[in-house]
């Protein structure tokens, strides 16, 4: 696609308001609505109004007028954060016919630290009596990045069987033989994991399952029947330089995705590029992403699972030692980082030689399969200044175009 091709594209914030005036009727259910749907999971309306009852059914137009009345921004919202960008989203929808009457129920959240567990999910409902069940990915918590990588050390985690659970329960809630699951990041993972170990009747009422940019399964996922019944309902989108998609393994079907940004960001999917309600697709992945896959599938595939445990337990025990909570704190507060660095000081001998086996391991991969362009800065490589100032330009617009709505 040519750069000026890519300018063209609407990205979700756009879909929504330009394809917002049909009905499902009008314009069927497509991928691009299924997006919509992963990413209000980012919202968090029990910090916004402590009083809120998840389990009561609300249109999204009354959803937003609650956010618009209570909601404060972050003042300092990390770059890759979803927490921030959901809100955003949320009102371009309450004035959406496509949208505005979609009722979300069931919201339920919680943060386990000493499970190492982070969860979310939430129910929406549509007239038709179909039912969209959507997880959150991972958040701003470290518990949550700890749990991301217990993946790689167990055959299953906490927000997994929970997710398993919140499906069973909407099941036998819910009268409907209609059942749509999805998340981006972990949430796409969650949705995947609560599908294939669904009992069979669960099974037979999911229509589809739809994994953004979402990390996989072992192999021993893979052989498991539940899995094997469900397969051909999956379908994963990912960016074309992913990253966070490329650790572990897929055996469904993957989509690749257009995206107007490079690096990192494009796990981000408001930059995922859209044309009527579906993503404009590649035919293969860019080449930092094959460097990463290549890379992280060689590190993690070495020790065993006991040992990859004692390294993320490591890694872990550092954070909370500085005193560590999210992931903005790992760049907003120097004090922390001073401390994470006098934690790595007072560990053990043998703790801090195993530690640094690991990361050189990492490191000897990332050399020898990645480059020195694995990562480029900030999500954007050295030559696309141009680039970051129409990215930064489009976000000043909608914040702009989203006041203005508001008055």
């Amino acid at each position: 696609m040519r750069k000026t091709d890519r300018e063209k594209t609407e990205g979700i914030a756009e879909y929504v308001v330009n394809h917002g005036k049909f009905s499902f009727s009008d314009v069927p259910f497509g991928p691009a609505d299924s997006l919509v749907f992963s990413i209000l999971s980012y919202l968090t309306p029990e910090a916004v109004f402590p009083d809120f009852d998840g389990r009561q059914k609300m249109p999204l137009k009354r959803l937003a007028k609650l956010y618009e009345r209570h909601y404060v921004p972050p003042k300092h919202p990390g770059r890759f954060s979803m927490e921030a960008r959901a809100p955003k989203l949320l009102y371009r929808l309450a004035v959406s016919a496509r949208f505005s009457e979609i009722a979300v129920t069931d919201y339920e959240s919680y943060l386990d630290e000493e499970k190492e567990s982070q969860f979310a999910a939430m129910t929406f409902s549509a007239q038709n009596g179909s039912i969209y069940i959507t997880y959150r990915g991972t958040d701003d918590h470290i518990i949550g990045w700890k749990e991301d990588f217990n993946m790689s050390c167990c055959d299953s985690v906490p927000s997994q069987k929970r997710a398993l659970l919140y499906l069973k329960q909407q099941a036998e809630r819910e009268e409907t033989e209609r059942i749509f699951l999805g998340g981006h990041s972990k949430g796409g993972n969650l949705a995947v994991y609560a599908a294939a170990f669904a009992d069979r009747a669960v099974q037979r009422k999911i229509a589809g399952i739809h994994s953004f940019d979402s990390p996989g399964f072992s192999e021993r996922f893979f052989s498991y029947p539940g899995y094997r019944s469900i397969s051909g309902r999956i379908i994963n989108f990912m960016p074309e330089n992913s990253m966070v998609g490329r650790l572990f393994e897929h055996r469904a079907e993957i989509r690749i995705v257009r995206s107007r940004a490079r690096g990192f960001l494009q796990h981000i999917p408001f930059y995922w590029c859209i044309s009527g309600s579906d993503f404009i697709y590649t035919g293969s992945f860019g080449r930092s992403s094959r460097m990463f896959a290549e890379t992280m599938r060689n590190w993690i595939s070495g020790p065993d699972d006991e040992e990859k445990k004692m390294f993320v337990d490591a890694l872990f025990d550092l954070l909370s030692d500085a005193g560590i909570r999210t992931t903005g704190e790992m760049h907003l507060d120097s004090g922390k980082i001073r401390r994470l660095f006098g934690s790595i000081r007072s560990m053990s001998e043998r703790n801090r030689k195993n530690f640094f086996r690991w990361i050189g391991r990492l490191l000897k991969e990332s050399g020898r399969t990645a480059g020195r362009d694995l990562f480029s800065a900030g999500g954007f490589s050295s030559g696309d200044s141009g680039r970051r100032q129409s990215l930064c330009a489009a976000e000043e617009t909608d914040d702009r175009r989203e006041k203005t709505e508001k008055k």
